[in-house]
């Protein structure tokens, strides 16, 4: 039994690996898209959020396509996983904004001028949205 545990370790960390360099490339991605989406929306108060929202659903499709083939290599044919992937994903977004915008209320009060409010403020709420969403996906999607 022990001789099993070992390999399935090593295949899980691989493609933890895997699953954080698809990550860290989508995260990479969507932060430079964002700041480049921010500025093409009209000014109001939620653009913040909507430039998120934005991002965060072509970030899903990227997402979902790099870690099938490259992350879990399925083969995942049928919509029902694109559909629970999509879901956890959707959650995630969620979660995302809210985070997002509670880092932002916080470190606007601490660092009212700081130029890179926003951007830092998404670094934040995609990190955490990431973790929750990679466990997710792990445990109910790519089994």
């Amino acid at each position: 039994m022990e001789t099993r545990i070992i390999p399935q370790i090593q295949r899980n960390f691989r493609q933890y690996i895997r699953f954080a360099m698809v990550g860290v490339l989508v995260a990479t991605l969507a932060i430079l898209l964002r700041e480049i989406v921010v500025v093409l929306l009209p000014p109001g108060e939620y653009r913040f959020s909507y430039s998120i929202a934005i991002v965060w659903t072509l970030g899903i499709l990227l997402s979902f396509y790099l870690n099938r083939v490259y992350t879990f290599s399925a083969e995942c044919t049928r919509w029902t996983v694109l559909v629970k992937y999509s879901v956890i994903a959707i959650i995630a977004g969620i979660l995302c904004v809210v985070i997002s915008n509670m880092a932002y209320a916080g470190l606007a009060q601490v660092l009212p001028a700081f130029v890179y409010l926003e951007t830092v403020s998404f670094i934040i709420g995609n990190l955490v949205a990431s973790v929750v969403s990679f466990a997710a996906h792990r445990l109910y999607v790519f089994r």
